[in-house]
């Protein structure tokens, strides 16, 4: 499943915005910065993700075939070798103020907030979501997708 387009995450952060009274000129700039940078870091992380080895298993004893399934949780490698972090995330920020005209002694600091953020959620989620056991296993290597929990 690919990741959200920043179309489909525009309007959550245009509501979030609202919600809490942020106006001017240029909202509508920032909130396609945000959208738009949430976007591409999650096309990253679903591009980078990889689930750690090790996810203990229980197959049939030879000399029948080895099937069998999954029986614990996988766990998510957390970034930056399973998907983006700040150091990654804050130039697609910079990048997108450019090409906003986005000017100010401190909008590197707003960039620095706001990749933070982004990479903070994405550690977040690889630490606590977990993969489900149960997978199917045929040949000593499993044969169907799982399910995250």
């Amino acid at each position: 499943m690919p990741a959200p387009a920043k179309a489909q995450i525009l309007p959550f952060v245009q509501a979030a915005a609202a919600n809490v009274g942020f106006t001017g000129e240029q909202m509508g700039d920032m909130n396609d910065v945000i959208a738009d940078t949430v976007a591409q870091a999650l096309s990253l992380f679903a591009a980078q993700a990889k689930v750690l080895p090790g996810i203990p298993a229980v197959v049939a004893p030879p000399p029948a075939a080895p099937t069998g399934s999954t029986v614990g949780p996988g766990m998510f490698m957390p970034p930056p070798a399973g998907g983006p972090d700040k150091s990654v995330i804050k130039p697609i920020v910079e990048g997108l103020f450019a090409a906003k005209g986005f000017t100010g002694e401190n909008i590197s600091d707003l960039a620095d907030v706001i990749a933070e953020g982004i990479a903070q959620g994405i550690l977040l989620f690889t630490t606590s979501v977990k993969v489900a056991p149960g997978i199917p296993i045929a040949g000593a290597v499993t044969s169907a997708p799982g399910k995250l929990i």
